[in-house]
Parts: structure tokens; C-alpha cells; sequence
């Protein structure tokens, strides 16, 4: 039920813009994980004593995230943050 939101035009403008053509997403839900704007391949990166390091390009979103927390471990042992803390 979106009638609440009546016909304001910034609502208006809202629809125009979610009507438009979908580009590929470039954001992930993954932690360290984001779309490459040139090839739509998944990167994944770090941050390793304030710099970004590009772990490697994927095709799968979830094989860059299980990447980002292999490398995640090894600079953070059991301190890391990980998207699949479940998984050995």
C-alpha cells in the first residue's frame, strides 16, 4: 500500500527514477564486496594498515564475499568481521 504517498513531486520524481532503464546493482550485501563498474564483475577489497587492497574480480557475488573473509582471517585471525561467520 504505497497511497499514502499522494502526489507530491518528489514522490513523482521517485517514480520516474525507479521506472528508468536497471543498471546492474552495484552495491552488495556483503561486507568488502562491491560490483566493478566496467565489467560487472564482483570485487572484493580490504583495508590492510589504511590501504585498499583488491582481493581479486568474481562472477559470483558469494565467491567474493567467501574470499574477502579468507583474507579477512588471515590479517584479523579470530578478531576478523566476516560475512559467513558460520563457515570454517
Amino acid at each position: 500500500g504505497s497511497s499514502a504517498a499522494g502526489g507530491s513531486s518528489a514522490a513523482g520524481g521517485a517514480e520516474a527514477a525507479a521506472a528508468a532503464p536497471a543498471e546492474p546493482k552495484r552495491t552488495s550485501a556483503f561486507r568488502g564486496v562491491s560490483r566493478r563498474y566496467g565489467n560487472g564483475r564482483w570485487k572484493a577489497r580490504i583495508k590492510q594498515h589504511g590501504t585498499d587492497v583488491v582481493i581479486g574480480d568474481f562472477d559470483d557475488e558469494e565467491e567474493a564475499a567467501r574470499a574477502y573473509d579468507a583474507r579477512a582471517r588471515q590479517i584479523h585471525g579470530d578478531n576478523a568481521i566476516l560475512n559467513f561467520p558460520n563457515s570454517s
